[in-house]
């Protein structure tokens, strides 16, 4: 969740026609001639940037025909991360917003990333990924324009760092265009050219390869050109969409693809495959874990023995319900469910039964864990505006915000001592580690990468390591990090994504999820040996998964 920000950008549609720049959480007013920067918190960006117009006098742009073209084939990469927007994993930005240029909401919601506005101006807004920089990847997503009272546009925005980054575009009515924001200033490397590959009802898949200073276009598979263009080396990802004054649309992206690779080529050569887990030591795995899948269609709970034994149906829902995690005296579980109209925190007895429900507001609260003492549960929630840590009492009373920062605070995970808590933010642009001491509520930085991933953050039992994900080799691994020495130790290597590692309770394994063998399942590695084993095997996406003492 992964430099991250909120960002609107009002750019130019027709000539002389000037669009505001929106983005959280720092305001600054550009022009032609530079202006006095002014800074504001939970204030929007703002800058008049140049666009040239979509429908040029001499007349569209119309691409080579489609039927001429080669087939075109891209590297085959490691996914580093897939989001089909079944929750808000990667921590995007949710909310609404109501402003001089814009009105409208953003929302994680049946399984998509929901974008509905009102324009009061010209102007467009962006969203990064939770993601570390990338050099060469590909990212690709399916974007519809669910509704719109006149022509909107959508996309993809690519190595993004700020507010320079590149854009591809599409429009309702078939137009394309590529750009780059640099500086402040607009250039247009692919005008605005229509293609009959866009269609006009239902979602578009867009698809760009970047390698190096090369890129190539993709809709609904359909290759449209190459271009190179080096003045953007790295950057995040994320969606844009854009709509001229007093135009309303909603838009959808499902299907969030994200693959890479520092080389491919050496990350297949690295990949080593973990020993088998001795059958004898699989049986002598202690405690219980507890896991969502959605092998029926919504996400539900289950809880299964860490030698496959025993899985157990816990929630029964048309809703989601997701995010378990097991009370320290494994008589109780914390979890997310939308049941009730949005995600909000619930209580259940560890056989399921007698669900309570904690939090009860209209912002998303997700991501759940107890305190080691078993007294308070900190969370997540965007209740004032950006994902933020919370801290409530087990019965859901005596609600305290932890942290008040302009980036996006997630992942918390408790010091075994209850007085610490960890967790990811993008506070220097890069998704980090931070560590909260809860008495003085002072705020350390504890690691400075690039690699770091939004996919799990788990303390140690003994307090001494962090267990985490990264994509150093371009694809998701499980690395531990020492807390005193900021050293780290990689534990996987393969060119699969490896997410959301666990401790068990006696700090010898973790459970994680991999898609290693083809799809998102439960596996359990001795930390020690290196061996592993597969904990569940189905064809449906299995999550987040928790170790009980039970």
């Amino acid at each position: 969740m992964v430099g991250f920000c909120l960002g609107m950008l009002l750019i130019f549609l027709a000539a002389a026609r000037w669009l505001p720049l929106i983005r959280t959480p720092i305001e600054t007013m550009l022009a032609p001639k530079p202006m006095q920067t002014q800074v504001a918190l939970q204030e929007p960006t703002q800058a008049p940037v140049f666009q040239p117009t979509r429908a040029p006098l001499t007349g569209p742009t119309q691409a080579p025909a489609l039927a001429e073209k080669e087939p075109v084939k891209i590297p085959t990469w490691p996914a580093v991360y897939l989001d089909d927007f079944s929750w808000n994993t990667y921590a995007w930005y949710t909310g609404a917003v109501d402003s001089e240029y814009w009105r409208g909401q953003w929302e994680v919601s049946g399984g998509k990333y929901r974008i509905e506005l009102t324009a009061l101006q010209d102007f467009a807004t962006w969203e990064y990924m939770s993601a570390a920089n990338l050099t060469d990847f590909e990212v690709s997503a399916d974007m519809e324009l669910v509704e719109t009272s006149e022509t909107a546009e959508g996309g993809l925005i690519l190595r993004g760092t700020d507010n320079n980054y590149y854009a591809f575009l599409i429009s309702t009515d078939g137009y394309y265009w590529f750009g780059l924001l640099y500086n402040n200033e607009w250039q247009t490397i692919i005008d605005w050219t229509y293609t009959d590959a866009i269609a006009s009802d239902g979602p578009n898949h867009l698809a760009v390869f970047c390698e190096g200073s090369q890129f190539k276009f993709f809709i609904n598979d359909t290759f449209l050109e190459e271009v190179e263009s080096s003045q953007l080396k790295i950057g995040q990802t994320g969606v844009i969409v854009e709509a001229n004054e007093a135009v309303s649309a909603t838009f959808e992206f499902d299907n969030f693809e994200l693959r890479a690779s520092s080389a491919t080529t050496a990350v297949a050569q690295a990949t080593q495959a973990e020993p088998e887990m001795p059958l004898a030591e699989m049986a002598g795995l202690q405690g219980k874990i507890i896991f969502a899948t959605n092998q029926d269609g919504n996400y539900d709970i289950y809880s299964v023995n860490p030698d496959g034994d025993e899985l157990t149906l816990m929630t029964e829902t048309a809703l989601d319900d997701y995010d378990p995690a097991w009370s320290p005296d494994g008589k109780q579980i914390v979890f997310v469910s939308n049941r009730d109209g949005n995600p909000e925190l619930y209580r259940m007895n560890a056989d399921g039964s007698d669900p309570f429900r904690l939090t009860n507001n209209p912002a998303d609260d997700s991501q759940p864990v107890w305190s080691p003492d078993g007294s308070q549960i900190a969370f997540v929630s965007w209740r004032d505006g950006n994902p933020e840590l919370y801290l409530i009492d087990r019965n859901g009373e005596n609600l305290k915000r932890l942290t008040e920062n302009a980036a996006r605070d997630f992942t918390p995970t408790w010091s075994p001592d209850s007085t610490q808590i960890a967790f990811l933010s993008d506070r220097d642009w890069d998704l980090n580690i931070f560590i909260l001491t809860l008495e003085s509520a002072q705020v350390r930085q504890l690691s400075y990468d690039t690699y770091i991933g939004s996919e799990g953050l788990s303390w140690s039992p003994d307090g001494q390591q962090l267990a985490y994900t990264g994509y150093e080799s371009g694809s998701s691994e499980l690395y531990l990090r020492d807390v005193q020495t900021n050293s780290e130790t990689r534990l996987t290597n393969n060119a699969f994504n490896d997410l959301q590692p666990a401790w068990s309770g006696d700090g010898k394994y973790l459970t994680f999820v991999s898609a290693r063998e083809g799809s998102y399942e439960i596996y359990i590695m001795s930390v020690a040996e290196g061996s592993c084993f597969r904990l569940t095997d189905n064809p449906a996406r299995d999550a987040l998964p928790g170790w009980g003492s039970q």
